[in-house]
């Protein structure tokens, strides 16, 4: 009789370890989907925040070269026609900025 409640109790043990044991995995698992899905946001995030960096950079440098263009044409015609405006007094001082232009 002593062996069956020892049999008994051993096996009121080994199945409070097993719950114990599959609670503690459920628990972890929860834990590494949490830490996963928090990564996953993470990451979708930045890339987000990548692309917009980028994107906004991209802008930058066209408007940039947009705005450097026009300064020279502005710059250009500017010169050309002071070039003009000398022809009539200076010829030959007239066509040195018309060759800069």
């Amino acid at each position: 009789m002593a062996s069956a409640l020892d049999h008994m109790s051993s096996s009121v043990l080994e199945r409070k370890f097993l719950d114990a044991s599959r609670a503690a995995l459920d628990w972890e698992h929860a834990a590494v989907r949490h830490s996963t899905c928090r990564l996953r946001r993470l990451t979708v995030l930045l890339t987000v925040l990548l692309i917009t960096a980028s994107t906004a950079t991209l802008d930058a440098v066209r408007a940039r070269n947009t705005v450097t263009g026009q300064r020279n044409i502005a710059l250009s015609q500017k010169v050309a026609a002071q070039a003009t405006a000398l022809r009539t007094t200076d010829p030959a001082l007239a066509t040195r900025p018309s060759l800069a232009a």
